[in-house]
């Protein structure tokens, strides 16, 4: 795998032209505030969006390897997805669908 010197700018030749690009991170809550000084995020310059999961009480979807969600984000177009997920991210997935779930 090539490394340094010889990838640089290879993605942001990728990219060039594109709208905008998201990029997802799981960042632990004592680096947050760093992150946000690092990548010089505000609240001015952030998107709010809230994000709903769903799935059958016993998670039956996610468990057929389904995550599905819908996402409204404030002061743009709303979407809802489906996918099939990686183990990883299923995991991820249910611990987060396990904390909402009502008790």
């Amino acid at each position: 795998m090539q490394r340094g010197v010889m990838t640089r700018g290879r993605y942001a030749r990728l990219m060039e032209g594109a709208e905008a690009i998201e990029i997802k991170a799981t960042i632990p809550t004592r680096q947050v505030q760093a992150a946000l000084k690092r990548y010089q995020l505000t609240r001015n310059n952030d998107e709010q969006r809230f994000i709903d999961f769903f799935d059958t009480p016993k998670l039956g979807l996610l468990a057929s390897g389904i995550v599905m969600r819908a996402r409204r984000v404030v002061g743009d177009e709303h979407d809802a997805k489906q996918q099939a997920k990686t183990r990883w991210a299923l995991d991820y997935y249910a611990a987060r669908l396990r904390r909402r779930r009502p008790a």
